[in-house]
């Protein structure tokens, strides 16, 4: 991996990153780097991690078809980032990987799997959005299934049960108090392989030009937003010692970080490194080498460039 970031950097001749993408989207070509032991090599880290990811980019499905309930978990990425796909399908041991023009998801359907597996690990490491409660409804929904699968006033009473408050807040968060006094206090609930794995879903790390009289340059950002969730960014603001304060956006309900604070920058790119699982360890490895680029324009601005495309490239379909 890190000869592949070199070669970007250092390469005078025009990339073709869609064909680059691709190879380094196998894993044979763009595998993680080693972590350190004791961390993400972990079943608990593993479970944390997941728990993350899906509060950023997973969810919970409740579906009727005909007389019956289909009950879903699912996880929707890019088909460019199909490697975090597989790496969650492998840690997990089930579901099926599909792909479509505009994404592709990792889905667990069966029963016994979501009972088994997906529901121990959301018991014992709760969801810290307001996903916790379409996880509550979803497990509710299964253990009445089980009871009376084929019942149409069982099935019509769980699909007009209440649809959740994305401004209401996990009771993970009970155990401490709001607003936080320091990020000890977040620490109580939020993790750091549940920080890596919310990132690694939501987050992006590209460079900003900024037009000077003497010449562009570029600064470093490190940006995150959601729907809803307050106190989830003001936790991992507390956490990442972070300056600048959460923006919201009331017409779009959103919550933001976003800094370019060069001593945040600093923790950020310290604090993630070799713990990505995905394309998101290539995006966030050009970025932090990157910094040590800032007095050569020619590199920062390649590096500016192809951050940009992969940005663009990585995108996905959310209704798919």
């Amino acid at each position: 991996m890190i000869r592949h970031i070199y070669y970007i950097l250092k390469n005078p001749v025009k990339i073709n990153f869609t064909s680059f993408s691709r190879y380094l989207a196998t894993s044979k070509n763009c595998k993680p780097l080693p972590p350190k032991k004791n961390r993400s090599d972990s079943r608990d880290w593993f479970e944390k991690w997941l728990v993350g990811f899906t509060d950023g980019a997973g969810s919970f499905v409740i579906k009727g078809v005909g007389s019956h309930l289909i009950l879903s978990f699912e996880i929707m990425q890019s088909t460019r980032n199909l490697r975090i796909l597989h790496y969650i399908r492998r840690e997990i041991g089930c579901g099926k990987i599909y792909s479509h023009a505009g994404g592709s998801k990792l889905r667990i359907i069966n029963n016994k799997h979501l009972k088994d597996l997906i529901f121990p690990i959301f018991d014992q490491y709760p969801l810290l959005t307001s996903k916790y409660y379409d996880y509550i409804k979803f497990k509710k929904a299964l253990e009445m299934l089980n009871e009376s699968p084929t019942n149409k006033s069982i099935i019509s009473k769980v699909l007009k049960g209440d649809t959740s408050d994305v401004n209401a807040i996990s009771s993970a968060w009970n155990v401490v108090d709001y607003p936080f006094k320091s990020a000890e206090d977040v620490k109580l609930v939020m993790s750091r392989s549940w920080l890596v794995g919310f990132v690694e879903a939501k987050a992006s790390f590209f460079l900003k030009v900024i037009s000077c009289p003497e010449g562009d340059q570029y600064r470093h950002v490190f940006h995150m937003s959601q729907e809803g969730n307050k106190i989830v960014f003001e936790g991992i603001r507390s956490f990442l010692h972070i300056a600048t304060k959460v923006l919201y956006h009331e017409k779009e309900n959103i919550y933001e970080i976003t800094t370019t604070n060069s001593r945040a920058i600093d923790n950020i790119s310290r604090f993630f490194n070799h713990t990505f699982k995905g394309m998101k360890s290539l995006e966030f490895r050009i970025w932090a080498r990157s910094i040590n680029y800032k007095s050569n324009l020619n590199k920062i601005t390649k590096a500016a460039r192809i951050l940009a495309k992969m940005q663009a490239k990585f995108s996905y379909d959310k209704s798919f």
